[in-house]
């Protein structure tokens, strides 16, 4: 909740969300947390989403942060980057997460709590997501559909 602090747009009448600094400060607040030096790239446009949007792609975010933080490998001194961009075409909202651990299983998903989170907010927001090894894209409407 302390997250939305300051992220929330006073000056509208309808609970909307700046996407930019929101997951700025999720994952400063999320590297915060780990002994891992950390690197982020953050490529996202300052685009203002309605609150019922904005959080399930904290939570998408979260998620993955948590994961890369927890179980990524890596090779030396190397530091842990973690990137997410978006792009917008139309209506339609395309979000990038990856990270530069090296994967030691390349098997498909694994049930567990976190790919249930992951698959739950990609429904909540009617969405699409693919993975490849450690880079996720998802895919969804701006417009919420009735």
């Amino acid at each position: 909740h302390d997250l939305l602090i300051g992220v929330l747009d006073p000056s509208l009448k309808s609970d909307s969300i700046y996407l930019k600094p929101f997951l700025q400060r999720l994952f400063d607040n999320m590297r915060q947390l780990s002994t891992l030096k950390t690197e982020l790239n953050l490529d996202l446009s300052d685009i203002l989403l309605p609150a019922d949007i904005c959080i399930p792609i904290g939570l998408l975010m979260n998620e993955l942060c948590t994961n890369s933080l927890k179980h990524a490998k890596l090779e030396g001194d190397s530091a842990l980057e973690l990137s997410v961009r978006n792009d917008i075409v139309g209506n339609r909202f395309y979000l990038y997460y990856k990270d530069n651990g090296v994967l030691e299983n390349k098997s498909d998903f694994n049930p567990s709590l976190g790919m249930f989170i992951i698959k739950s907010m990609v429904k909540q927001l009617k969405g699409e997501f693919k993975r490849s090894g450690n880079q996720y894209e998802f895919e969804f409407d701006l417009v919420k559909s009735k």
